[in-house]
């Protein structure tokens, strides 16, 4: 044989044994990237069905929690990979730390956002399907994610806010409670009787059943207005939020008809 034929002879073995070595460290590199892919997509369904059974759950909670879980499993998969290849994790957690750095400062209106998020997702200042006001947007909520919020306008129209646009801002929240105030004013011409015209009107509300029965009904003379010549009477009444709307538009129609057309 050549020396160059026994050479490879002899490494042969070695050649042997460095291909099973790193043949097994790739498969089980490889197991332990689909076993976490697929244990992350187990810990967020298990989550989820978890909050599901629990009475009153809220949806936005169940997302947060299950998606953080599934992050977390991700990461520590991820960590896992490196260092079963040889890399060390210890000088690859210091890089992330000082690029999160110059990253955070390059982003700071993403991570405004979400700050913001988790904080909305801690405190719950509202829950899905509530109808909240802010200087800046209105509507009601569908979805709230780490990063942004998603809205449903009045005119059905999807609005995706950046998390900070409802946090750390003056913020309405008209579904909180179960009732709310409908106000508005009656203008009637000053020579017109008042009081003949109050009572129609309560007539109006003691004939109708969707008032709320634990809040009182008010009608009033709230002022005469000298430059446009009307006496305006001001109705409070209370309503399920459900019907609030409906009922707002029911009570002008009757009262138009019975109170000011008469």
């Amino acid at each position: 044989m050549t020396p160059d034929l026994n050479a490879l002879q002899n490494s042969l073995p070695q050649l042997e044994a460095l291909t099973i070595e790193w043949g097994t460290k790739i498969a089980i590199t490889l197991a332990v990237a689909i076993i976490g892919w697929i244990g992350a997509g187990w810990v967020e369904n298990g989550i989820e069905k978890t909050f599901s059974r629990v009475k009153n759950s809220d949806p936005m909670l169940v997302g947060f929690f299950s998606n953080l879980a599934r992050w977390v499993v991700l990461v520590v998969t991820g960590l896992a990979v490196l260092d079963r290849v040889g890399i060390q994790t210890t000088s690859i957690v210091t890089i992330l730390g000082a690029a999160g750095l110059a990253i955070g400062l390059a982003l700071q209106g993403t991570l405004s956002s979400l700050s913001a998020g988790i904080m909305l997702l801690l405190f719950r200042p509202f829950r899905v399907g509530d109808s909240v006001e802010t200087p800046a947007i209105s509507g009601t909520i569908k979805a709230v994610s780490l990063f942004h919020t998603e809205l449903i306008t009045a005119d059905n129209v999807q609005v995706i806010a950046p998390n900070s646009v409802l946090w750390g801002v003056t913020l309405k929240n008209t579904s909180h409670y179960p009732d709310r105030r409908i106000t508005f004013i009656v203008p009637i011409s000053i020579g017109s009787d008042a009081e003949l015209a109050i009572q129609k009107i309560n007539r109006i509300l003691s004939a109708e059943t969707r008032l709320a029965p634990t809040h009182t009904s008010e009608v009033a003379i709230l002022r005469f207005n000298s430059t446009d010549k009307v006496t305006e009477i001001e109705v409070h009444v209370w309503a399920d939020q459900a019907v609030h709307t409906a009922l707002k538009a029911d009570l002008l129609a009757a009262i138009w008809r019975d109170v000011l057309k008469a």
